[in-house]
C-alpha cells in the first residue's frame, strides 16, 4: 500500500506557531543581548581599562603578568578562547613550527608551545616583548619560545612556518597609543590587509593562516580583506558569549581548504 503526504491545516498551523515561537526568541535573545552590550560600553566609558598598571591573572592554565600598555587577555574573550583552540591546528606528534604575530602577553604562543616543537613571537610594542618573555619564564617555556620585537614579520625575515596565529587589531582607526596598537587597524584596515599579504612568504608548503575575530567588528568584511590577498577561510571554532560571538578562522593558500 502506498502512502502519501497530506497537507493538514492543524499541521501548518502547529508548524506555523513553532516559526512564530522561534522567530520571537531570537529577537528577545538578540535584544537581550544588545541591552548587554549597551550596558558593557556604558561602563566602559564610566570606568575604562587602566592599562598604565600591572595584572596578575591566571588564564588557559598559566600564570600571567600583564604589564602597563599590554592587551589583557580578561578584559575580551578573543584572547583566552584562541588560547584555547589554537592547538587544535597543531599535529601531536611531528616537527611544527608556529609563529605568532602581536603576542602581547604571550598566552596564545603559550599555549601553542605545549604541543608544538618551537614557537617564535613577535610584537612591535615593546612592554609587550617583556611581557611575553616573562611569562614564558615563569611557566616554564623560556626553552622553547623565541620573543622578538618588530612590526609584524621584520623579526623573522628568511624564516617559514607551519602555522601563523594572530589575535589582529580588527577595528577601524589610528592608534594613537602602545594600548591602541592591538584594536586599531587603521582607517581602511590597512594592518589586516598587510598582514594577510605578507603572511605567504613565511608560510611552509601546506601550512596555514588561523585569526580570532568577534562579531563586535565585521567579521564578513575581515574575511573578503583577507582572502582577497589569496586565501580561502572556514571557521574551525565558535564560540557565543552575552556580548558577541566569536569565530577562529583558519586560511590556507589559494583554492580549497580541505
Amino acid at each position: 500500500m502506498c502512502s502519501r503526504m497530506i497537507n493538514s491545516p492543524m499541521k501548518s498551523k502547529v508548524q506555523g506557531r513553532g516559526l512564530e515561537r522561534w522567530t520571537f526568541d531570537f529577537r528577545l535573545r538578540t535584544r537581550f543581548r544588545h541591552a548587554i552590550k549597551w550596558g558593557y560600553s556604558l561602563r566602559w566609558r564610566a570606568l575604562p581599562p587602566d592599562y598604565n598598571r600591572t595584572y596578575w591573572l591566571k588564564s588557559n592554565g598559566f600564570e600571567i603578568t600583564v604589564l602597563p600598555s599590554v592587551f589583557h587577555p580578561k578584559w575580551h574573550f578573543t584572547s583566552e578562547f584562541f588560547a584555547e583552540t589554537c592547538v587544535s591546528l597543531i599535529p601531536r606528534h611531528g616537527d611544527c613550527s608556529v609563529l605568532e604575530i602581536g603576542t602581547g602577553t604571550g598566552l596564545i604562543a603559550l599555549s601553542a608551545a605545549r604541543r608544538a616543537k618551537r614557537v617564535v613571537a613577535v610584537d612591535i610594542n615593546p612592554a609587550a616583548v617583556k611581557c611575553a618573555r616573562i611569562n614564558a619564564t615563569n611557566n616554564g617555556m623560556a626553552s622553547k619560545i623565541e620573543v622578538y620585537e618588530g612590526d609584524m614579520f621584520g623579526p623573522v625575515t628568511d624564516r617559514k612556518f607551519d602555522l601563523i596565529l594572530c589575535n589582529p587589531p580588527y577595528f577601524r582607526g589610528t592608534p594613537r597609543s602602545e594600548a591602541d596598537l592591538a584594536y586599531l587597524a587603521g582607517p581602511n584596515l590597512e594592518w589586516i590587509s598587510r598582514m594577510a599579504s605578507e603572511a605567504h612568504n613565511y608560510l611552509s608548503d601546506g601550512g596555514s593562516l588561523a585569526c580570532v575575530f568577534g562579531d563586535a567588528a565585521n567579521v564578513p568584511a575581515l574575511v573578503a580583506l583577507i582572502e582577497k590577498k589569496g586565501w580561502t577561510g572556514r571557521i574551525i571554532a565558535k564560540r557565543a558569549t552575552p556580548l558577541e560571538e566569536l569565530t577562529v578562522w583558519q586560511f590556507k593558500e589559494g583554492e580549497g581548504i580541505g
